[in-house]
């Protein structure tokens, strides 16, 4: 049953290489939206049921570990939000905050659109995330960053493109949430990781077409932009974790970006 719980990873992003597309999906489209999607839209009306029934509330557990320590945000940039069971919570916790929320579905935005109230704060933007440094979205605008079971949807030499990209929109002080699923150190817990997500990959990689065929750590690719980790929640037998990472100013540079 486990393996399933990576549908997770297969709807909430995909890189493709189609041309350019500029449509409008709620909001301001972002530059280099992707081509076909192979079924993320049509998965998209099943996720919510889906999730519960394979994991039930381990994955939301794993959004949220971090959310009250959100109620200060002013500008909230979620990458890869999905149906928009973060956001939702997002909304009722943090009532002054605006969010901008991308994600290459179409079909994922407009489950989220229906899940959340208060989205007269929230802007929803259709987009590839390799083509974030190019998007309209300003830089240096965001306090805080939410990317859930996103990063280990890419191989690690994209990862170098797209953390930087992603760091560049983020304000001084800026934090950033990151849930994810994880290889264990040792143990019958990483030897059991290990064939969950090689089952997990094999699979997605065949029906969805993400690009990444294992875990690539994105740690050491977040420090170098500044940002340092403050907590981390592990979970599942040491399967998924739960980050809490902040921005340390940087001097000599605007808006605390690291140059």
């Amino acid at each position: 049953m486990w393996w399933l719980i990576r549908l997770e990873l297969s709807w909430q992003w995909h890189v493709g290489t189609g041309a350019s597309d500029s449509r409008q999906r709620g909001g301001t489209p972002v530059k280099g939206t992707s081509g076909p999607r192979m079924g993320f839209d049509l998965l998209a009306p099943h996720y919510f049921w889906m999730e519960w029934v394979l994991a039930g509330r381990k994955l939301q557990r794993c959004r949220t570990a971090f959310l009250a320590r959100t109620r200060n945000a002013k500008s909230a940039l979620l990458l890869g939000e999905g149906n928009g069971r973060f956001l939702s919570e997002l909304l009722e916790v943090n009532t002054d905050a605006s969010v901008v929320c991308v994600d290459s579905s179409r079909r994922m935005i407009e489950e989220a659109r229906r899940r959340c109230a208060g989205l007269q704060r929230v802007e929803f933007h259709q987009g590839d995330l390799l083509e974030l440094a190019q998007s309209g979205l300003a830089r240096g605008r965001f306090d805080l960053v939410v990317t859930n079971f996103l990063l280990d949807c890419f191989r690690a030499d994209q990862l170098e493109r797209i953390v930087p990209a992603i760091a560049r929109q983020t304000a001084t002080a800026a934090t950033w949430l990151v849930a994810d699923f994880r290889v264990p150190p040792c143990g019958i817990a990483r030897w059991r990781a290990k064939l969950i997500l090689r089952l997990a990959y094999t699979f997605f990689r065949i029906t969805t077409g993400i690009a990444a065929d294992q875990i690539a750590p994105a740690d050491h690719l977040l420090t170098n932009q500044g940002f340092r980790l403050e907590e981390r929640h592990i979970y599942d037998f040491q399967l998924l974790h739960s980050d809490f990472w902040r921005k340390e100013p940087q001097i000599g540079s605007a808006n605390g970006a690291v140059k």
